[in-house]
């Protein structure tokens, strides 16, 4: 009975702690990887949609249609695999941006790689993103990421 009384009341802290709080897992979603340049084509700084300057860590996902993401930013997602990203190796990501290829999966999401240079690219070969696809290292990396099909644990904040 003591143990019960303890379980429920960790229960109801965990609750109060996180009374908005949602948690799901999206089956078999495309998980990709992007990157751009720190500077756009303008010159100004390159931000996410939620207005942050991307960092190894952040995840995109689709817009609805009212522009907003399909899940709030803050919200973690977890993929069932470490990701090497810059000599780092992670699991977790935090949504801060959208823009995912309506290609694919209906919640797909696309992992930030890094900065492919500081300044934009411009050549007639330039991806969107001010990237060289064929000298810019973290473009090289997050293309050969490829598109991988995953379960993924995700948690509104």
């Amino acid at each position: 009975m003591k143990m019960l009384r303890i379980i429920l009341s960790l229960v109801l802290l965990f609750v109060a702690i996180t009374p908005n709080a949602f948690a799901a897992i999206w089956t078999n979603q495309d998980v990709t990887a992007y990157t751009g340049s720190m500077k756009t084509s303008s010159g100004s700084t390159r931000l996410t949609h939620s207005g942050l300057a991307p960092q190894v860590g952040f995840a995109a996902v689709r817009k609805n249609t009212s522009g907003t993401p399909v899940v709030p930013f803050g919200t973690t997602i977890k993929t069932p695999q470490n990701v090497s990203i810059e000599g780092q190796s992670l699991n977790t990501f935090t949504v801060q941006d959208t823009g995912v290829d309506p290609n694919l999966s209906s919640l797909a999401t696309d992992l930030w790689f890094g900065f492919c240079r500081t300044n934009a690219y411009t050549g007639s070969d330039a991806t969107p993103l001010g990237c060289n696809p064929g000298f810019d290292s973290t473009y090289i990396n997050a293309r050969a990421f490829g598109q991988k099909k995953w379960d993924l644990v995700v948690t509104t904040p």
